[in-house]
């Protein structure tokens, strides 16, 4: 269901309200959607595996590097590792199900308006 990898630097406000700059990559899920006339009318994407570092805003350049070496200093066996790929994997089918069920009601709302215009 990954369409592709991103990676993002942004300027972000923390929960105390202190400015920040972040840096995130992730996967951009795609479940699919509903076209009407070549236009998408429910699309159904997302971000998934997200992680990222976050610093105060003009420290960000300084502490990067000791921020990503923290994040390549984990180790992960494989059997975490295959749990999170068959829960991601169970995540990607529940929104494929959630899109597809909105697909059907958008087909029964679109018929029943042309049924209803018909006449």
């Amino acid at each position: 269901y990954a369409v592709s990898e991103a990676s993002i630097l942004a300027s972000l406000t923390s929960e105390t309200g202190a400015a920040c700059t972040g840096m995130f990559e992730g996967s951009i899920l795609d479940a699919g959607g509903y076209e009407i006339n070549g236009v998408d009318v429910t699309p159904s994407r997302s971000a998934a595996n997200i992680f990222g570092i976050i610093a105060p805003e003009g420290k960000f350049e300084t502490v990067a590097p000791i921020l990503i070496q923290s994040l390549t200093s984990f180790t992960f066996t494989d059997e975490y590792i295959q749990e999170a790929i068959r829960q991601g994997n169970m995540q990607a089918e529940n929104a494929a199900e959630v899109s597809r069920r909105n697909n059907e009601m958008m087909e029964r709302v679109v018929n029943d308006f042309c049924e209803y215009i018909r006449q």
